[in-house]
């Protein structure tokens, strides 16, 4: 069992300090949720009192969309929820050629 120490910053600005423990260790790219937040685990760093803490964002998908031309756009949706598509799950669009 590992415990871990998170800060987050609220939409007030204040910075509100949690503690978190996982019974099989965390890494990064861990989804973790705390107060009803999805979090994604950027890394993890020595808290400087011998434990460690998580350096998180919020969860989202990421996204590469490749053009015809070659041409990559990067981008991302928040809605990362209980109930959203499995790994393998595909998002597609189709670009109109001669607009």
């Amino acid at each position: 069992m590992a415990t871990y120490t998170i800060d987050l910053v609220g939409r007030s600005g204040a910075v509100h300090h949690h503690t978190y423990t996982d019974n099989d260790g965390l890494r990064p790219g861990s989804v973790i949720r705390v107060d009803g937040r999805d979090l994604l685990v950027h890394r993890i760093e020595p808290d400087g009192q011998g434990g460690q803490r998580l350096v998180v964002a919020p969860a989202r998908y990421r996204m590469l969309l490749r053009h015809p031309d070659g041409r990559e756009e990067a981008g991302a949706m928040r809605r990362y929820r209980a109930d959203r598509p499995s790994i393998g799950h595909v998002f597609s669009t189709i670009e109109r050629a001669g607009r």
